[in-house]
């Protein structure tokens, strides 16, 4: 939650285009600490395609201007794993000149890819294997240019160091546990 805090708040009085399925303390950061501080909402439909994603950018340019917007995207969502198209949600916003998140805890960015697809920044959960949501795990802030881990923990750095060697290794072996 500390790196997407981090990513929220670096948009004060902005607007952030969320889907309308997304991790629910997401939402709760939005509405308990930087809802009042002036960032504003604009929701669209996770599963309504580029249109429902360009409509909402639209709407967060229109609230806020573009250097002060946000796409934010979550696929496949949680809880009820939609799919976004990555690519083309992205290029929507770059087109508006609008910065885009991606919450990549399902699929992690070893198999979701999403800064090969045009994410300006990339979070996800990290944690022993390196596959989907667990409370109280230290979530990573990864941008084009730089890595940083938010909060730093040295299990964390070491976990990460190892996720892509471990995420297809599951993947080749799903009866395997260790």
């Amino acid at each position: 939650m500390a790196a997407i805090h981090a990513v929220l708040a670096a948009f004060p009085g902005g607007a952030v285009a969320l889907p309308d399925d997304l991790y629910h303390g997401v939402m709760t950061l939005i509405d308990t600490v930087l809802g009042p501080w002036g960032l504003k909402v604009v929701r669209y439909a996770a599963d309504g395609g580029t249109a429902a994603v360009e409509k909402a950018l639209d709407e967060a340019v229109a609230l806020a201007g573009a250097d002060k917007a946000l796409l934010w995207l979550e696929t496949p969502s949680n809880p009820l794993l939609r799919i976004v198209d990555i690519a083309a949600a992205c290029e929507a916003a770059r087109s508006r000149g609008v910065a885009s998140a991606v919450d990549a805890t399902w699929l992690t960015p070893v198999l979701c890819r999403p800064l090969d697809l045009g994410a300006d920044v990339v979070v996800h959960s990290v944690r022993d294997g390196g596959t989907g949501p667990r409370p109280l795990a230290p979530r990573l802030r990864r941008g084009r240019h730089r890595q940083t881990l938010c909060p730093v923990r040295a299990r964390a750095c070491f976990a990460t160091s190892r996720l892509c060697l471990r995420v297809p290794r599951r993947m080749s072996s799903p009866t395997r546990r260790r």
